[in-house]
């Protein structure tokens, strides 16, 4: 999208990956989904306080920083 905006051809390297650009999105799609099958699960079984440390667990052992919220499934819409 930049190099098109840009008036630029769209480098090879680029080029060369779209074609596995499929299905790595679709793997990613698979994984997030996944997690937030758990996450919910963990909710349930659980509760708020839990879900909340072992989400913070994580981000640290991800080594990311993460704004992260634990509201009830009603409040979300």
């Amino acid at each position: 999208c930049l190099a098109l905006t840009a008036g630029v051809d769209v480098p090879e390297w680029a080029r060369a990956a779209l074609p596995a650009l499929p299905e790595a999105m679709a793997r990613s799609d698979k994984r997030s989904h996944e997690v937030e099958r758990a996450v919910i699960d963990l909710a349930e079984a659980t509760g708020p306080d839990d879900v909340r440390a072992a989400l913070d667990h994580l981000v640290e052992a991800c080594g990311q920083l993460a704004a992260l919220e634990v509201r009830p499934v009603a409040d979300r819409r």
